[in-house]
């Protein structure tokens, strides 16, 4: 059983299962008071950047810290190592056939 308090000066609440505190996302027992306090739309507060749109406006980061300049090109270099996979399991599944086939022969 969980505790959620409701601020009504910012309508904001907390839970004690701090779902929202770890994860950014409110959790089903904070939607759950905002729904019978009988608000239409989730408070701004609970709408974090990162979930939305804009969060690719944003400046990224690699893991040592240093700026990536275009997220553009990085999704173009995904798309090539993807589309490489596929080709390489295409070749692999096609490998595995022609033994079969050799098999019968």
């Amino acid at each position: 059983m969980h505790t959620v308090r409701h601020h009504l000066e910012n309508n904001s609440a907390e839970c004690t299962c701090k779902m929202y505190e770890r994860e950014g996302i409110p959790c089903r027992h904070i939607l759950w008071v905002i729904k019978e306090k009988g608000l239409k739309s989730l408070p701004a507060a609970y709408i974090k950047t990162r979930w939305t749109k804009a969060a690719m406006n944003m400046p990224m980061f690699d893991l040592g810290g240093n700026l990536i300049e275009d997220t553009t090109k990085m999704e173009a270099v995904k798309k090539k190592v993807g589309h490489l996979w596929s080709e390489i399991f295409t070749c692999v599944s096609m490998e595995k056939t022609m033994r079969i086939v050799l098999m019968i022969l």
